[in-house]
């Protein structure tokens, strides 16, 4: 039996791998094949473009220089760690609320993020690291009034971070803001949000795709509006800051970490009820050291 790996054999066998990655991991990782999806419709959009002019996929928005990834270092335990800056942070959440995702003018009172993943892709060591949180952990975040008035930073559960925005654009940064903040100012470079019904719809997307994702970029020169139409059921389904511009490079990043294996990590803690409330208080050292392994080198 031969060993031989043709990595880079023909230019499809890239959604090959993605397509074998999420065959894999579908029932461990919720949201992976959400993510997936969306990378997979939107680079299926820009894929065979990028053959005839590999030029114009250099500069994507993706790669826009974030100082807030720059130098950031840290010491634990008596050694000084520098942040990884060959990560891609994609947060997923799911919401416990039915039908279209619309922001609406009144702020409060939206849907909970009842279940949030954070998908680290790690291109230097050639791995994603999945960190599931409980939507009850205590973590600092933004507080609006109905208006959408920003009365500041107050401490809350993750799940009510989506819940006091406008169920749009403001609910998901908020809740972005407050796992960066949970996780010591880590930078999350995308997220998707999904509610239960818009799940199924993906799944089935996902599942559509999976089936002929190594003839994509054929297909697409064939007939473009595919894609597009898969792209609006998207829109109308998920709320997500990945843009067409960075589809190519999130492709690329998923390429380049899906070979590895892949590790669950949870935050270790306590929980504690308060009135009717149930909150969970993070493990402060062990948060720290899963920071440190997950998101730093030593320098």
């Amino acid at each position: 039996m031969s060993t031989h790996h043709h990595k880079h054999h023909h230019r499809h066998s890239i959604w090959y791998r993605m397509r074998r990655w999420v065959r894999h991991n579908k029932g461990l990782a919720a949201g992976s094949a959400v993510i997936v999806a969306v990378v997979a419709v939107g680079a299926g959009t820009v894929l065979y473009r990028s053959y005839q002019s590999q030029s114009q996929m250099h500069v994507t928005a993706g790669n826009a220089v974030d100082m807030k990834g720059g130098y950031r270092t840290r010491t634990w335990d008596g050694k000084e760690y520098q942040y990884n800056a060959q990560i891609t942070n994609i947060l997923y959440a799911e919401l416990d609320s039915e039908g279209k995702l619309e922001a609406e003018a009144t702020y409060g009172g939206k849907a909970k993020a009842e279940t949030l993943t954070l998908f680290i892709m790690d291109k230097k060591n050639q791995k994603i690291n999945v960190l599931t949180l409980d939507g009850e952990t205590v973590a600092q975040m933004h507080q609006y009034d109905s208006t959408g008035k920003d009365m500041g930073v107050s401490e809350g559960v993750l799940k009510d971070a989506y819940s006091y925005g406008d169920g749009g654009e403001v609910s998901c940064e908020n809740l972005v803001n407050a796992v960066e903040t949970l996780l010591g100012d880590i930078t999350i470079n995308e997220y998707v949000v999904a509610n239960r019904s818009s799940k199924i719809e993906i799944h089935a997307l996902a599942d559509g795709l999976m089936a002929y994702m190594g003839e994509f970029a054929d297909l697409m020169q064939k007939d473009p509006n595919m894609a597009v139409q898969e792209e609006q059921i998207m829109r109308d389904n998920l709320q997500t800051s990945i843009t067409r511009n960075k589809y190519q490079s999130l492709a690329e990043t998923m390429d380049q970490t899906s070979e590895g294996i892949m590790d669950y990590y949870q935050l270790q803690g306590e929980r504690r009820s308060s009135g009717t409330a149930e909150m969970f208080y993070p493990d402060e050292q062990q948060l720290e050291q899963m920071i440190i392994n997950l998101f730093y080198e030593e320098v």
